[in-house]
């Protein structure tokens, strides 16, 4: 058993957690029980009786370890407990399994007499852990993989994809797009670029690279469009002024294409019959533009939303050509819902059409919109943000939606069901959650949409011609991954819990340290 003097005991110092003061300024254990647990507790920087590193937290570890203090006993098991030595200076000796009770046993006789336990019972309940893999061996040292992401870099294009060998590069401009983009849209009997602006504005929030507007008058697209702030957009507007009371509004943050006045939006089709801007991932954009360029398009920026424009515009024509009427609605959406089949990825679209100048567009798949309800006049925005102080009415989009905004009216159509009714909300609050749409809740909105995020899981990775699937995303080679000498896995809710038992599992089976 270790020798422990009384006085050892009553000069530990109060911030340890077991410790009460009790009479004459002394410390007293506030429970045996917790005592014995916080032995296995003491930092790593702790020292030995010895005055070397003790070597270990938090952990037993066999005796002859060459990490414990000799004076643990052959076959017991040693944890540390400080204890102050003759010279005042506070030292850490090693407690074994089999001097606990002793111990115990002289803290009951000597205890003052004003001492009161912290409760009594059974000892406290430890958190439930899954067994830790067995002690590994000392690795040698060997340089961490460091892993550079530029949030600036152009890491949608297949010459700047992103540097990230762990992270898929779809992923990272997901987010961006998602989160980091806005739209505005406006139809009614107001100067639409005003309403613009000021929506925009709003959603300065939500951080971007550039901005811009389209508007539609007399037949004629006039777009507005500078890398920069919001700000820098006004001045050019000042300057260079547009009319009209239908119109989109856009802030982008670089997904495809760099930074520049060019690959901001609005795009334009070739004709400059179409005009649209974009949230989202066009995920086979490489393919459609590879195919619109064999017959003869031409583009102007190196952006996925582009792509978009242009095949609207495609299947426009192609329906002029085969006797439809330009400024019919229902050309229109012909071509809108002829070229969303044939989109992979996510999208939350606002499109004006030249020809059809009463009326706007919009498009949802995994990328949120809303539309305001006014008096003869609609809003369209990515979230309520810039519809407060216009209107509370509003309508959410769900996936799969075509929306066109008018005059005259609303109307939405489903994919599969054609026309539905929509209902009419009322914001109640300045801040709503646009993503929530109709449900009262999350989890029931998860519910509902597991084939659908299912579906999107599995969108451009199975091909079912030769019936294999495309993993993407992990892109680092095998040397890379054995110079990985951490995992950090980061969650929240039900996916921390999920994390957790990963914990385990990659330590079992990669040996490598991870945390959650």
């Amino acid at each position: 058993m270790v020798d422990c003097g009384a006085t050892n005991w009553w000069n530990w110092p109060a911030r340890w957690p077991p410790l009460q003061q009790v009479a004459d300024g002394r410390y007293w254990p506030r429970s045996f029980q917790q005592l014995y647990f916080s032995f296995k507790a003491i930092n790593k920087n702790d020292v030995t009786a010895a005055g070397k590193p003790a070597g270990f937290l938090g952990k037993s570890a066999p005796p002859g370890s060459g990490r414990l203090p000799p004076s643990c006993p052959a076959g017991g098991t040693c944890h540390r407990a400080p204890t102050v030595t003759a010279d005042g200076k506070q030292r850490f000796m090693a407690i074994s399994s089999d001097s606990i009770k002793p111990l115990t046993d002289w803290l009951a006789q000597n205890r003052p007499p004003n001492y009161k336990p912290a409760g009594g019972g059974p000892p406290p309940r430890l958190p439930r852990r899954l067994p830790r893999p067995s002690r590994r061996p000392r690795a040698r040292p060997r340089p961490a993989a460091r892993v550079v992401l530029d949030a600036r870099a152009d890491v949608g294009l297949s010459s700047g994809r992103s540097r990230d060998p762990f992270t898929s590069s779809v992923s990272v401009d997901l987010l961006r797009a998602l989160i980091m983009c806005g739209i505005v849209g406006y139809v009614g009997h107001r100067p639409a670029s005003d309403l613009l602006l000021d929506g925009l504005s709003r959603l300065e929030y939500r951080g971007y690279d550039s901005a811009g507007i389209a508007v539609v008058e007399d037949r004629e697209i006039a777009v507005r469009k500078r890398r920069g702030r919001v700000a820098g957009l006004i001045e050019l507007i000042e300057s260079h002024p547009v009319e009209g009371s239908i119109g989109i509004g856009h802030t982008r943050w670089a997904t495809h294409g760099d930074p520049s006045d060019v690959n901001s939006h609005p795009h334009l089709d070739e004709s400059g019959r179409v005009v649209l801007v974009h949230n989202g991932v066009i995920e086979n954009h490489d393919r459609l533009k590879a195919r619109l360029a064999e017959t003869g398009c031409g583009f102007r920026s190196s952006t996925d939303t582009e792509v978009v424009a242009q095949l609207i515009g495609w299947h426009l024509e192609q329906l002029i050509e085969s006797g439809h009427a330009a400024d019919d609605p229902e050309t229109c959406w012909s071509a809108l819902r002829a070229t969303l089949d044939e989109l992979e990825g996510t999208y939350g679209l606002g499109v004006l059409f030249r020809d059809c100048p009463g009326h706007l567009w919009a498009a949802r798949c995994g990328s949120p919109l809303v539309i305001g309800v006014g008096e003869q006049e609609y809003f369209l925005a990515s979230d309520t943000s810039p519809l407060i102080g216009y209107t509370r009415d509003v309508v959410y989009l769900d996936d799969h939606d075509t929306a066109r905004l008018g005059r005259d009216g609303l109307e939405v159509r489903h994919r599969d069901a054609g026309t539905r009714d929509v209902a009419v909300q009322t914001i109640q609050d300045e801040a709503v959650d646009v993503e929530l749409g109709e449900f009262p809740h999350y989890m029931l909105k998860e519910i509902y949409e597991q084939p659908d995020s299912i579906r999107s899981a599995m969108r451009g990775r199975m091909d079912g011609d030769d019936a294999t699937a495309v993993f993407g995303g992990l892109n680092a080679d095998a040397g890379e991954l054995r110079r990985i000498d951490r995992i950090v896995l980061t969650a929240c809710g039900t996916s921390w819990h999920a994390g957790l038992v990963g914990e385990y599992l990659i330590e079992e089976f990669a040996r490598i340290p991870t945390g959650v």
